[in-house]
C-alpha cells in the first residue's frame, strides 16, 4: 500500500538564524544536498541536470536537478522529526538545514525516501 501525504516544514527560528548564512552561494547549497547522500551512507550518488531546449521558454537555464542515491532512507515513523524539522539537532553530522538550502537552487523541491521502518516492521517510501 502506498500512502501519499503532503507535509509543511517547521522550524526552529532560533537555530535558521544561525544556520542559513553559511549558504551564500548555490554551490554551497548543492553541496550540502550531496553531503546529505554522504551521510546517508550512500555508495552510489547519481546526479541529472536537464536544461530548457531552444523552444522552451523559461525564466531558468535549468529546469530541474535530480538527485539519486543508495544510502539509507528516512522511515515513515521518524520522517516528521529527523526530516520535516528544520534546523534540528537530531543528526550528529549535520545541522538539519541541508534540504533546506536546496530552495537556493530552485523554487520546488519534490523528496523520495525509501527506508526499512522498524515500527512498523516493513518498508516505507515517503513522496
Amino acid at each position: 500500500m502506498l500512502t501519499i501525504a503532503k507535509k509543511r516544514f517547521a522550524t526552529n527560528t532560533r537555530l535558521i538564524k544561525e544556520l542559513l548564512p553559511k549558504y551564500k552561494n548555490t554551490f554551497r547549497a548543492f553541496m550540502e544536498l550531496i553531503n546529505n547522500s554522504l551521510q546517508a551512507k550512500a555508495t552510489h550518488i547519481n546526479i541529472s541536470i536537464e536544461y530548457p531546449t531552444d523552444e522552451m521558454l523559461t525564466a531558468s537555464s535549468v529546469l530541474s536537478i535530480e538527485i539519486l542515491d543508495n544510502g539509507n532512507g528516512v522511515p515513515y515513523s521518524e520522517f516528521d522529526k529527523t526530516f520535516m524539522e528544520i534546523g534540528t539537532t537530531v543528526k550528529q553530522q549535520g545541522q538539519g538545514i541541508g534540504r533546506f538550502s536546496a530552495f537556493q537552487i530552485g523554487e520546488k523541491m519534490e523528496i523520495c525516501t525509501v527506508a526499512f521502518d522498524n515500527v512498523a516492521k516493513q518498508h516505507s517510501k515517503q513522496v
